[in-house]
């Protein structure tokens, strides 16, 4: 899946903020099955004419009521507003658009089917109560002749049939149900379920029968539980209480096929428990709550991680609201009105995986038992930079928020052998920095995530091999905000080299690229060896976009040439090799 803000383009078109080039559109359509008051919904095709549709509760063979749109009661009086036009400037609107179907160009679709959690509010308008959706989830996907189903049960602690109060759903607000009598003044959205199991099945005729019926082919189960968090010595109070939250413990695969149902050994996930909080003085929760440490799969092989920091802070450290941390925490402002009696900064822990085990527990051809392979990370200083998100509430001092984190510019990945493999990051910080090979990079924002540099060392510290690879990026659309303007940025290599180091001989090959407007290769140069001059090749493709269907990177010829070629024809393009 992809996560990204939406810039809006021109009307209802938009694009993601790290924009691949596909379609994004807001819809609109009246019939009963959107409940949206609008008929909203969203659109989205991927450059190879795949789409996907949010919200639009249709197939190809028709209506469905998928439940795909989560509606809550909104009130906006401004002209041009979400309800303009509707009586008292009032109307139910989406507040979340889930996945409805999935086409490919040939006409194959999957629909995906949600079960709604329904809850009520107080409405500003003279105290009436107004329904909503307050969370939904998934029940059943189905594509041709197979189909997905999924199962869940209510999210209480105790086994059910369980009752419905607070103390029973410790880790959902259950206090802010509605049960006519008690409710609250505004929405709230959360759910009370869990995934129980899930059953993949075919349409098929059994064994013996004469017509086709619904067959289930596999099921997994799902096995949780609340594991109750060690307390403070001082938790008395409300605050000082870690919660118990819900931990998946096992997942156990049946083969139903047959007769016979086949049982699996189950998949099992244990934990350690580590403090969230940093400052937490008596009378308020460290929040200790359970990060996965070991999986233990089928055959008895296991995963396991440490967690650490390597940047820690203290309590006693001081933290001013212009300060750029570089610590393994991050702070945000506090809201709470309990207990401190008025918000401040709360500092909060950031861990990092410092080792991970393979353990296969299985015996080798000679009987012994298999060596674990460990790896082990180690970090560079950690960057927070100031939250680009919803603004800070009103009485939060400036710039406090430093909770966007951009992640270490170096990691190392060692074996247990020894050997070890440096990897080196954009974080988006502005600024120019120098490679390992003397090459002068712009961090530039878009760029936060990507992968600069890589390398791998015997474990004397002898690089083998060596990867650099510089960005072309440009702006493809821009938008004005609350938080100022924001931007959409297509991102793509534009120059890759790669050194490799032989027992003789180091070779450095280079790659560049050029691309159209929808990012596809145009161009690719190819330079072998630069030191052993090397002949040059340029491979050009040559689309033919059908801009209607969105099928616009599928290239119609593809030709291999001997000399190097750019869009310009600034060079000859020498023999054809390949067409």
């Amino acid at each position: 899946g992809v996560s990204s803000p939406l810039i809006q383009d021109s009307g209802d078109s938009f694009r993601l903020a790290s924009d691949p080039h596909w379609r994004v559109e807001r819809k609109y359509n009246v019939e009963s099955l959107n409940p949206d008051d609008e008929g909203e919904w969203w659109e989205v095709t991927t450059t190879d004419g795949t789409v996907f549709e949010f919200g639009h509760n249709r197939s190809i063979s028709g209506w469905y009521a998928m439940n795909s749109v989560q509606t809550v009661w909104v009130h906006s009086p401004d002209a041009g507003g979400a309800c303009d036009g509707f009586t008292g400037d009032s109307c139910d609107k989406g507040w979340r658009w889930d996945l409805s179907t999935t086409r490919d160009t040939y006409g194959n679709e999957a629909t995906f089917h949600y079960t709604q959690e329904e809850n009520e509010f107080h409405s500003g308008d003279g105290g009436t109560l107004k329904e909503y959706v307050r969370a939904a989830h998934l029940y059943s996907i189905k594509y041709g002749q197979a189909r997905v189903d999924f199962v869940t049960d209510t999210r209480c602690a105790d086994e059910e049939p369980c009752g419905e109060t607070a103390d029973e759903f410790p880790d959902v607000p259950w206090d802010l149900d509605c049960d006519g009598s008690s409710c609250q003044e505004s929405p709230s959205f959360w759910t009370g379920v869990r995934l129980r199991d899930i059953t993949t099945g075919v349409w098929t005729i059994p064994e013996g029968a004469s017509q086709p019926t619904w067959v289930d082919a596999g099921k997994w189960e799902l096995d949780y539980a609340f594991p109750e968090p060690p307390q403070d010595d001082d938790d008395e109070g409300l605050l000082a209480k870690s919660y118990p939250k819900l931990w998946l413990d096992s997942i156990q695969r049946i083969d139903v096929i047959g007769s016979t149902p086949v049982t699996v050994p189950a998949t099992t996930f244990d934990f350690e428990w580590l403090d969230n909080r940093v400052n937490h003085p008596a009378g308020v929760a460290a929040m200790t709550m359970a990060r996965l440490d070991t999986i233990t799969n089928e055959l008895g092989g296991e995963t396991r991680f440490t967690y650490g920091q390597t940047h820690p802070c203290t309590v006693e450290q001081e933290y001013t609201a212009s300060q750029h941390q570089n610590l393994d925490c991050f702070r945000a402002w506090d809201l709470t009105q309990d207990d401190p009696p008025e918000p401040g900064i709360v500092m909060w822990h950031k861990y990092k995986v410092l080792t991970n085990t393979q353990d296969p527990m299985l015996p080798t051809g000679s009987g012994d038992r298999a060596e674990p392979i460990t790896t082990t990370y180690t970090y560079g200083a950690p960057q927070w930079v100031e939250e680009t998100g919803p603004l800070p509430p009103e009485d939060s001092p400036s710039g406090i928020l430093w909770t966007e984190f951009r992640g270490q510019e170096d990691v190392t990945a060692t074996m247990s052998s020894g050997d070890y493999t440096d990897y080196r990051f954009h974080r988006g910080l502005g600024g120019t920095y120098t490679l390992s090979d003397s090459t002068q990079v712009t961090d530039h924002d878009q760029l936060n995530g990507r992968l600069a540099e890589v390398s791998s060392h015997k474990s004397g510290g002898t690089m083998l091999s060596r990867t650099i690879t510089q960005y072309e990026t440009s702006q493809t659309a821009s938008m004005s905000s609350d938080n100022g303007t924001q931007y959409a940025h297509w991102v793509a290599p534009d120059v890759v080299k790669t050194t490799t180091k032989g027992a003789t001989r180091t070779d450095t090959s280079r790659v560049e690229y050029d691309y159209d407007s929808y990012g596809n290769v145009t161009f690719e140069r190819l330079l072998g060896d630069n030191t052993a001059g090397e002949a040059k090749r340029t491979v050009q493709y040559q689309y033919y976009p059908n801009t209607t269907d969105y099928i616009v990177n599928l290239p119609g010829v593809i030709r291999l040439t001997s000399g190097w070629r750019n869009a310009n024809n600034s060079a000859p393009f020498g023999d054809d090799l390949a067409r």
